[in-house]
């Protein structure tokens, strides 16, 4: 509920009046690009304001930072992929990285639903659920399949900044779907600290 409330404090300080002509016709288009991310600081502040940070651990001002900046993802994933570019495994990772992919689906329903022109159709939400689905993303991301101690077993790197690199890059291997067993994962870390 914090989310929706607070999913558009950015639109005023975002907000211009463009004109646009469409065969002969002058119109104006209202456009507040970028109010998710400036709309995030807002709701940064007023979430310390009123003290929002977790409730019984569960980490109430990340998950509302999160829903306000990725609440316009579901709709320009389903406009990318209806435009032929299908956006892969690891655009959705991103996402489910900074918030609950339900949840997001439920904000963006709302911002949706709550403006005309009426009536709305549901299919970037259906979109976004399905492929989260697919992708298993439901529950969050899969733990990393490579941890530290297989590197130091497999001596392919010693303690240091170069396993934090190493790890990220493939995780991210991971969560693109590229890596999925241990062995791909030590082979890909193998080459990577050659290259280091």
């Amino acid at each position: 509920m914090l989310a929706v409330l607070a999913h558009d404090l950015g639109k005023p300080a975002t907000t211009t009046r463009v004109a646009e002509t469409v065969d002969g016709q002058t119109r104006i288009r209202i456009r507040s690009f970028d109010h998710e991310n400036v709309g995030a600081e807002l709701a940064r502040g007023l979430l310390d304001k009123i003290s929002v940070f977790t409730t019984e651990g569960y980490p109430v001002r990340d998950q509302v930072i999160g829903l306000i900046e990725e609440h316009l993802t579901p709709p320009q994933f389903y406009r990318s992929y209806l435009r032929g570019y299908e956006p892969g495994r690891r655009a959705f990772a991103r996402v489910v990285e900074k918030c609950d992919p339900e949840l997001l689906a439920l904000v963006s329903m709302a911002d949706i639903f709550a403006r005309p022109p009426l009536p709305k159709d549901a299919a970037p939400i259906d979109y976004f659920r399905q492929r989260i689905h697919e992708y298993g993303f439901d529950a969050g991301l899969p733990e990393p399949i490579l941890m530290g101690r297989h590197l130091l077993e497999a001596g392919i790197a010693t303690p240091g900044v170069t396993i934090g690199r190493i790890l990220k890059a493939v995780y991210d291997k991971q969560l693109a779907g590229d890596i999925t067993s241990l062995e791909q994962a030590l082979e890909l870390a193998a080459e990577l600290a050659r290259q280091s």
